[in-house]
């Protein structure tokens, strides 16, 4: 049963390094595309997943399996085509309910073909998402203090995201899954953040620092530097 709502602060990042399981830096090219806004929401034992349209794509692959498991290439559960359509839910793996699996893991890859060659242009974040477990639950939401910064050269900021548990008589996932919170700059000349949430502003100009949660909760924080 799901308890009173209630909010929980966390510490981002303390004492977790960036893991590779969840996501590799995003490169400047991309992070306007797949990951820009992603987020996945589990309902029942079904899990619906949105993710940044990427411009000439022909279509996106949606792998999905259980966590705690090396990550198999071979674990594509749906195909999207067309650029446009950025949203899909998934109620099975192998013809089973995502709720026999408990916890699972999922990524986005854009693909184009190239002279009748399937080529991957972006790929997304790893999520990690609850779907039944009698221990662990997911961030229902996250507010932040602001959701716009205008810094000076040289100036920083750090971002404090407040989370909301689904159930707060459960747990959130350990940073066995990654790092709990996931941050980046769609313009590091203009702004960068670490991983710990600190924008720093390096040059006049304006971009959007996304502030993702290991289960797919984002939030844009938009920068201008002056």
């Amino acid at each position: 049963m799901t308890g009173k709502q209630t909010v929980r602060k966390v510490v981002v990042n303390k004492d977790i390094t960036v893991n590779a399981k969840f996501a590799a830096k995003v490169p400047a090219k991309t992070v306007n595309g797949i990951n820009r806004n992603i987020h996945a929401k589990a309902a029942g034992s079904s899990l619906a997943v949105v993710w940044g349209k990427v411009i000439d794509a022909d279509g996106y692959e949606i792998y999905m399996q259980q966590c705690y498991k090396d990550f198999d290439s071979k674990s594509k559960v749906k195909v999207v085509k067309g650029a446009a359509n950025t949203r899909a839910v998934i109620s099975k793996i192998n013809n089973k309910s995502l709720a026999e699996y408990g916890i699972v893991k999922t990524q986005i890859r854009a693909y184009k073909y190239v002279n009748g060659k399937k080529k991957y242009v972006d790929i997304s974040v790893m999520l990690h998402t609850v779907i039944s477990s009698s221990e662990y639950t997911n961030v229902k939401s996250m507010s932040l203090a602001k959701k716009a910064y205008t810094l000076d050269v040289n100036q920083t900021a750090v971002l404090k995201p407040v989370l909301t548990k689904v159930n707060t008589k459960k747990k959130l996932l350990g940073k066995d899954h990654g790092p709990f919170i996931l941050y980046y700059s769609t313009n590091k000349n203009v702004a960068v953040v670490s991983d710990t949430g600190k924008i720093t502003a390096k040059a006049a100009g304006k971009c959007t620092v996304y502030v993702i949660t290991v289960n797919g909760v984002t939030q844009p924080v938009q920068i201008t530097v002056r």
